[in-house]
């Protein structure tokens, strides 16, 4: 039961800052379009800062908390991989390598037999 009055209250706030994101790209495409006439350079700079606004918004989202937990908890996922020495690396890299040129050569073989077949069939 506490957990919906959570929900419902986090939905309620989670409408405004979407309307508030929703209306500051509105109001930046806006403004792009009206002050064409500056530079490109300065136009750039208040995109990067609008969008830098835009997100620490997006971040007060409960899918934003959502997206930053799932974010740190594959940072950490990341720390317990146990990746491979440059040696496995390369031997890895060449045996795959020389497999596909075997392949290669046992279908362009295969192709060749089939062909000689086809044309012997047919004339």
């Amino acid at each position: 039961m506490k957990n919906s009055k959570l929900e419902s209250k986090a939905s309620t706030k989670d409408v405004f800052l979407w309307l508030a994101i929703g209306l500051g790209l509105a109001l930046a495409i806006g403004l792009n379009y009206h002050f064409s006439h500056q530079p490109l350079a300065i136009r750039l700079i208040a995109w990067i800062i609008g969008t830098l606004i835009l997100a620490a918004l997006f971040f007060y989202t409960t899918q934003g908390r959502r997206l930053w937990l799932f974010s740190q908890a594959a940072r950490a996922e990341l720390h317990k991989v146990v990746w491979p020495t440059r040696q496995e690396t390369v031997r890895t890299t060449l045996l795959v390598m020389v497999m596909v040129l075997l392949a290669g050569l046992f279908l362009w073989a295969v192709d060749s037999f089939l062909l000689w077949l086809v044309a012997f069939l047919t004339g």
